[in-house]
């Protein structure tokens, strides 16, 4: 199965009808929404990395897959570093009876697992954890820029969730960003804040403009590459002021991955009424973090193999028009 999502859209690719039904329905939630959904069954006829190549210039901006096997390795892997754009992937037989009931749903073999993670790695493509990181992701690469560095901000107005927040960062190769004393002096002048290094304790009692200053004073600091806010929205300021955390974002061109600590209904209508990019737990917005970072490094790295490919053909005609420049002075001086 797959799914393709655009700008504010994703476009995952699900393969078996009960997971896309659940991704569908999952999306209607989200800020990203449904551009095209594929099911292709056995694939007697077309497979997923056809598909890849089919998506790979249409105008959705996240591809997503559900598989439970692969016909064919080679091809699909080959098809996934041509795209530029990212492609989310959950796949069964991760253990042997995951692999057993693979093959007994679609008599298909789910494919030694160790290789198909790291042809994953190599080609780009990004290995979830769980189904729900097929509907949960999507926004971050929607909504926000790339995480271009590992240090994070976490900020949060209940102290509890901080320190929670932290130990997933630190457990996911991310890292809590130091603050300078001058950037801690600025963030002390905008409220009565409880604590003012990372994790940042905001407390309950902040204005729009304090909340807008502290975001702006992080963003545009030089010590920190993305935000994990925790902003538990007792308040309707509290909303008012993500409504801007998304703006900024864009404008300094660093991520945050958004936690709002409150039930789950409360958050399902906040990103309803006010299309905002909210995760449901510290866990799964670190993971979007971490999965941005990933994939931004497999950008550069995919970009500089380009380049030198570039160079080195370059230096090769280079290397032949001084032969052949060389060749003919010599054929002149003979001929003189």
């Amino acid at each position: 199965m797959m799914t393709c999502l655009k700008r504010r859209e994703t476009c995952p690719t699900l393969y078996r009808g009960g997971v896309g039904a659940l991704v569908i329905d999952s999306l209607q939630a989200e800020v990203s929404k449904i551009n095209k959904v594929v099911s292709i069954g056995n694939k007697a006829d077309i497979d997923e990395a056809d598909l890849i190549d089919y998506f790979k210039d249409d105008n959705s901006s996240v591809i997503g897959m559900f598989l439970e096997n692969v016909q064919c390795g080679r091809k699909l892997f080959e098809k996934a570093k041509e795209v530029d754009k990212p492609i989310l992937v959950y796949k069964v037989g991760r253990t042997s009876e995951g692999a057993k009931a693979a093959m007994s749903h679609t008599a298909g073999m789910a494919n030694n697992d160790a290789i198909f993670d790291s042809a994953c790695k190599q080609a780009g493509m990004i290995r979830l954890s769980s189904i729900s990181e097929l509907y949960s992701l999507p926004k971050m690469f929607t909504s926000m820029p790339p995480l271009k560095g590992k240090r994070i901000a976490v900020f949060t107005n209940s102290g509890a969730f901080g320190g929670i927040a932290a130990y997933f960062i630190i457990s996911s190769g991310l890292e809590m960003a130091h603050l300078s004393g001058e950037t801690e002096d600025k963030l002390r002048k905008t409220g009565q804040l409880f604590n003012a290094s990372n994790p940042i304790d905001v407390g309950p009692g902040l204005s729009k403009q304090a909340f807008i200053d502290i975001f702006d004073i992080l963003l545009s600091s030089g010590e920190i590459d993305g935000l994990l806010p925790i902003p538990n929205v007792w308040q309707d300021v509290v909303i008012d002021s993500i409504v801007e955390i998304v703006k900024l974002c864009q404008a300094y061109k660093k991520p945050a991955a958004i936690y709002i600590p409150n039930a789950p209904e409360r958050i399902i209508s906040i990103k309803n009424d006010r299309q905002i990019p909210v995760f449901e737990s510290s866990e799964e917005a670190v993971r979007a973090l971490e999965v941005s970072y990933s994939y931004h490094n497999y950008l550069l790295k995919k970009e500089l193999l380009a380049w030198r490919k570039y160079y080195k053909e370059r230096a090769k005609e280079d290397r032949k028009l001084h032969r052949n420049v060389g060749q003919g002075v010599s054929l002149r001086q003979q001929a003189l």
